[in-house]
Parts: structure tokens; sequence; C-alpha cells
């Protein structure tokens, strides 16, 4: 019945689509922000969208916030940020890029648009005394990773320890002792680590283009901070470190918005991920609904 319930937050993906279609289309234009919403639906991993996960619904959270900030209605910035760091504690990075936007457009007076904002710590925070009062524990999300074999460390180390893998050969019967088996089938361990370590690179590059498009430093902040602490938490002891990579870098919107930027500069290339991406897409769902890969 849970899994029903939260199975309907795809609609919640719907309405988040619409405000980024505003957002992008108020900063560039119609064609931009058309070919980012058909992005976002041909995505690889958007399947995960209409999954049991928490995808639409920050996505949403984090749409909303960046669109308020722009059209200046910090409170309606600071409930989608609120939204946002209740679905997924990274969240509360949401402060340093609506900050950012705030002390661009009024400077010095930036303070009055920045109390609004106090809603996104103070979510966090209701957040952190819940875990308290029902766990003992308020930082339990926190200490619950050790649970799927998470580690803090740099962030190169995921994809170093990542490529490792790849280029070692699969274990004929069975893992070492201590490894998390993070897949289903054992035999595309590589492939998973592959998907994953390729997600986290084009997480890292896409940003770094789309401010060369344009993009303002407040989404290249979000969206690079957004690829970089899941890779500062990497399941070392797995058979793919970075593993869930492809679903986390779904939700980064100014990915999107760079591949549509580079479509409408490089028709060609619009073209080729018309046509490949689907493709990938299915490939990836087909693994998903026969229990070979769980992203």
């Amino acid at each position: 019945m849970r899994g029903c319930r939260c199975n309907n937050f795809k609609y919640f993906f719907l309405v988040a689509l619409f405000f980024l279609y505003e957002l992008v289309e108020n900063r560039f234009d119609e064609k931009i922000a058309r070919l980012t919403i058909i992005f976002t639906f041909l995505f690889p991993t958007s399947f995960f969208i209409s999954a049991i996960y928490t995808e639409s619904l920050f996505l949403l959270g984090t749409v909303l916030a960046f669109w308020a900030a722009d059209q200046d209605k910090w409170w309606v910035a600071g409930i989608g940020g609120a939204i946002a760091v209740l679905t997924r504690n990274l969240g509360i990075t949401l402060l340093l890029p609506l900050a950012w936007i705030a002390v661009e457009k009024h400077g010095h007076k930036a303070w009055k648009n920045l109390f609004p904002l106090l809603l996104i710590p103070m979510a966090f925070s209701l957040w952190a005394i819940y875990l308290w009062h029902s766990t003992g524990d308020p930082l339990r999300f926190i200490h619950s990773e050790s649970g799927w074999g998470r580690f803090l460390s740099p962030p190169w180390v995921g994809i170093l320890t990542a490529i490792k893998k790849i280029l070692t050969p699969i274990p004929s019967v069975k893992f070492p002792s201590g490894t998390y088996i993070s897949a289903w089938s054992i035999q595309f361990s590589h492939v998973y680590s592959t998907i994953d370590v390729a997600a986290a690179i084009l997480g890292i590059i896409l940003p770094l283009v789309g401010k060369k498009y344009g993009q303002p430093w407040p989404w290249v902040i979000f969206a690079l901070i957004g690829v970089l602490i899941p890779m500062s938490a990497p399941t070392l002891y797995s058979m793919t470190p970075l593993a869930s990579m492809t679903r986390y870098i779904l939700v980064l919107f100014p990915l999107m918005i760079t591949l549509a930027q580079i479509a409408q500069k490089h028709p060609s290339l619009e073209i080729a991920l018309f046509v490949s991406l689907p493709l990938i897409q299915g490939l990836f769902f087909i693994l998903f609904t026969t229990w070979n890969w769980i992203a």
C-alpha cells in the first residue's frame, strides 16, 4: 500500500516539469525549455520517476526553489527548499546557490531575502529531531549509510575504485568476504560500474559545459554539489562503488538544460541524442525489470 502511494509521486514530476519549463524559458528561450523537458523524459534513468523512489518530489522541491528565487518569491523558494531537504538530505545544500542568487539580485540588501531560506535548515532540524525522538539518534540518516557499505572519502576515491573493479577480472564463484553485493547478477558487475563511472563523469562535465553556454553559477554549483557529495560516500566494498549515480544525476536539472543547449547548437548531436537515449533507457529498463540492476 505504501508503495502504491509513493508511486503517485510521479505526479509531482509533472508539476516539476511545468516549473522547469518556466525557469528555462525565462532564462533562455522556448526551444531550449522544450528540449530540456524532452531530455528529462528521454534520460536513460527517467523511468525511476514511476518507481518507488524520491526523485520526483526532490526534483519538484529544487526546481520550485530555483524558479521562485528567479522570480523573487523567496518564501516560495524556502518552501521548495524545505520540500527538497525533507525528501533527500542533499536538499540542505540548496542554501548556497539560493543565497548566491539573492546576493546577485539584491547585494547588501539580500538579508531580507535570506530570511525565508531559513525554512530549509528548519525543516532539516525538524527531521533530525524526529529521528532523535523515534530512534534516539538525530543523525540516523548519516549513520545508516554504513549499512549500505558507504564510507566518507575524497570524491576521486570512488571513481578510481570503480575503474579498478572494472579492470579486475570477475570472480568465478563469489566475491571476497566483506564485499557488499549491490547487483543481482555478478556477471554484469563490470557493466554496472562502467555505467556509474560514466554517470559521475557526465555529472561533472555537463554543468561546466552549461556554464560555457550561459547557465548561472548557482545552477552549476548546485549540479556539481549533487554529484560530488555522492561521490564522496562511495560503497567502497561493493561491486559498484558509485552505486545509484545514474539515479542521483537524474534530478540535477542543469544537466538536462546543458543537453538541450548542446542539441540546439549542434543539430546532428540532437538527432543522435534523440535516437540513442531512448535505446539506452530501454536497455536499463529491461535490466531493472528483470532484477538484474538496481540503481
